[in-house]
Parts: structure tokens; C-alpha cells; sequence
């Protein structure tokens, strides 16, 4: 995947998470949204800009706190009322992103030669620590 073409589904993303904030009932974005999420994920691993989340409840209510949580896995089940708040997570991970994309056109390509080795780096590394155990 190139990076324009890297670019081109995160913006679509983009325009559909806009339309689910305007909370325009066109039917199928829900279904969209999911079909996009697992390619713009990896793009966002890809350049870096993925963040977590912690959220608690109010504290007069009490509650589970939920720590490194990914927004976009709780993008339509939000817990505490908090689906505008998670939205806009969601958005600023994505424009950061598109960011990202624009600033170089060679830059996925950096990324994904980046991401690649630090993935056969810690593959060997967990190998390595699994075979010391045994």
C-alpha cells in the first residue's frame, strides 16, 4: 500500500466518523466503520500515532477504571455515557495521523521498514525468554 493510497482510506475513515457524530442515520456507516477499522489500525500503528485512554467512573458512583484502553475498540460501546468523549479521541488519533501521511511521501514506507524490525526484534526477544524458561 502506498502512501496516498494509505492516506485516502484514513480521510474516508475520517468522513465516516464525522457523519457518526453529526449522528446522521445513513444506513450502513456502523457496518462501514467496522469493515475500515483493522486497515486504519494497522496504518495507525504503522506511523506511531496510537494512544490509550483511562477512564474511570464519577467518583460520588464508584466503578471499574478502565486503564490502556485502544478508543476505537470501545468506539460503539462506550462505557459511562462517554460516546462523545471517545469520538473525539478517535478523531485526534486520526488527524494526527493524516498528519503524519502528509508529511512525507515516503513515509509509510519508513514506518512499515521501522515497524517491521522492531516486530522481528521483539518476536526474538519473547522466543528468547520463552526457550530461557523451558
Amino acid at each position: 500500500m502506498t502512501t496516498a493510497e494509505a492516506l485516502d482510506k484514513v480521510q474516508e475513515f475520517r468522513q465516516l466518523l464525522d457523519l457518526l457524530d453529526k449522528e446522521e442515520k445513513r444506513p450502513g456507516i456502523r457496518s462501514e466503520i467496522n469493515q475500515l477499522m483493522p486497515l486504519v489500525r494497522r496504518i495507525i500503528g504503522m506511523t506511531g500515532q496510537g494512544k490509550t485512554v483511562t477512564i474511570g467512573p464519577p467518583p460520588m458512583i464508584g466503578g471499574l477504571v478502565m486503564k490502556n484502553i485502544n478508543p476505537f475498540d470501545i468506539l460503539f460501546t462506550p462505557p459511562y455515557g462517554m460516546f462523545n468523549d471517545i469520538l473525539s479521541y478517535c478523531i485526534d488519533i486520526i488527524d494526527s495521523t493524516i498528519g503524519v501521511l502528509k508529511s512525507d511521501d515516503n513515509s509509510l514506507r519508513s514506518l512499515r521498514k521501522l515497524y517491521m524490525d522492531t516486530k522481528r526484534i521483539s518476536q526474538r526477544w519473547c522466543f528468547h525468554t520463552a526457550i530461557g524458561y523451558l
